[in-house]
């Protein structure tokens, strides 16, 4: 079976709703000398502040109530002891604690490089090992930044998501850009509207920047195809761009839905994965990612006035067993 690439589509809408909310869970990665390794799963603030890893972090504490606060839905927390960090080591932990996550869409880190305690160096090999885990999986990873990292260290992330700057709230404390993005990004699955762009959202609970764009760092980002956060007129703060970082993908959007595509398919397949190979297993196959991508070509996610022309799908097994057998 052979599946062309759908175009993906960013502008067209659909009264369509996506209802499968428990796609898109959110994974926050903390780091810290004195916490245990764990994973746990939350749905809501009030059931976090009951966990004493919380409550223990004040920084910690601040990102997820915001992540809440901004609309996001359910999240995982994985927390790693890095006391004498070891890079191996903490790959294969996040590997073995996620890798059977198949409803994880989004993954950041948003204290990393606030409040980590570890060199510049192991902050930049821990993002590029994630960027590299994400491109694997097939996840979005949104990646923090600062200005050391625009202005020398770049090259050395893999593909993500990047916005900048960072957000303050009220007293001043500052929230990782990824944690109101990914939020946003889990608001929007949550209400249906997966498909939809976060470029030109407002943000539901922060009005404020740690520090203000000049022309010329707007420039700067674009050029590095990263997406601002600025703050409009009467309108308040909103994200202002819709690149992807390092990237096949031109577009957030096509990032996602494509991530998507693959994760679901991956999943919708898997039972059939040691099935003997027949024309009734081809037609099952067929008959499956036919009607997930007809799904997804009435929500408008794919382009196309027809269902034709928003993806192909052959069923070219009967083609292989007959050269097989000649």
């Amino acid at each position: 079976m052979s599946i062309s690439h759908p175009k993906v589509n960013i502008t067209k809408t659909s009264n369509k709703k996506y209802n499968k909310k428990s796609a898109f869970v959110t994974l926050f990665i903390y780091l810290c000398e004195t916490q245990n390794n764990q994973i746990l799963k939350f749905s809501n603030f009030k059931n976090v502040s009951k966990e004493k890893v919380v409550t223990n972090s004040n920084t910690l504490k601040i990102s997820l109530k915001n992540y809440f606060d901004n609309g996001g839905d359910e999240l995982y927390l994985l927390t790693y002891n890095s006391k004498d960090f070891n890079l191996y080591n903490f790959e294969e932990y996040v590997k073995k604690s996620c890798d059977s996550l198949t409803e994880l869409e989004t993954i950041i880190i948003p204290t990393l490089l606030s409040s980590s305690s570890l060199t510049m160096q192991n902050n930049l090999k821990i993002l590029s090992f994630i960027g590299n885990y994400a491109k694997y999986t097939n996840r979005i990873f949104i990646t923090d930044v600062n200005q050391e990292i625009i202005e020398n260290n770049l090259d050395l992330l893999e593909e993500c998501v990047i916005y900048h700057p960072n957000f303050k709230d009220k007293s001043g404390n500052i929230i990782a850009s990824s944690v109101i993005a990914s939020a946003m990004m889990s608001k929007l699955a949550k209400d249906g509207l997966f498909f939809h762009s976060l470029a030109n959202k407002k943000i539901l609970s922060l009005d404020s920047l740690d520090t203000q764009l000049s022309k010329q760092s707007l420039d700067l980002l674009y050029k590095e195809s990263i997406n601002p956060i600025i703050y409009v007129n009467r309108e308040g703060v909103k994200i202002w761009g819709v690149s992807a970082f390092n990237s096949n993908f031109r577009t957030i959007n096509e990032l996602r839905v494509m991530k998507y595509i693959k994760r679901t398919l991956k999943s919708l397949l898997q039972e059939d994965l040691f099935e003997i190979n027949s024309s009734s297993l081809s037609n099952k196959l067929f008959s499956k990612v036919n009607v997930f991508l007809y799904d997804l070509w009435q929500m408008g996610a794919l382009e196309g006035d027809d269902k034709n022309e928003a993806d192909f799908v052959e069923n070219n097994l009967n083609d292989s067993q007959s050269s097989a057998n000649r």
